[in-house]
């Protein structure tokens, strides 16, 4: 299977790789185009300009949002818990 088939299928078929956010790469643009194509509104952002996040809770795993991001501020994992780690400093 290439790497553009593999984008758009849904976690089972990933090993359950999940989207996480590069906050480094994140413009928090608005309108965020990888919101707009998150059918399940797993993609939030609180304030106008500030960086988004993803509710793991509400994906579904449809990968959409990595190609939507013109900047490459979504990233797939293989660790659900990626979002507890913290990059060092």
């Amino acid at each position: 299977m290439s790497q553009s088939n593999l984008l758009g299928c849904g976690l089972q078929d990933f090993g359950k790789q999940r989207p996480e956010i590069d906050w480094k790469m994140c413009q928090g643009c608005d309108p965020c185009e990888a919101r707009k194509v998150c059918k399940t509104r797993a993609i939030m952002q609180f304030d106008p300009g500030e960086p988004v996040f993803i509710e793991l809770a509400r994906c579904n795993g449809c990968n959409k949002c990595v190609r939507a991001c013109a900047f490459g501020a979504i990233i797939l994992n293989n660790n659900h818990y990626s979002f507890l780690r913290q990059d060092p400093e």
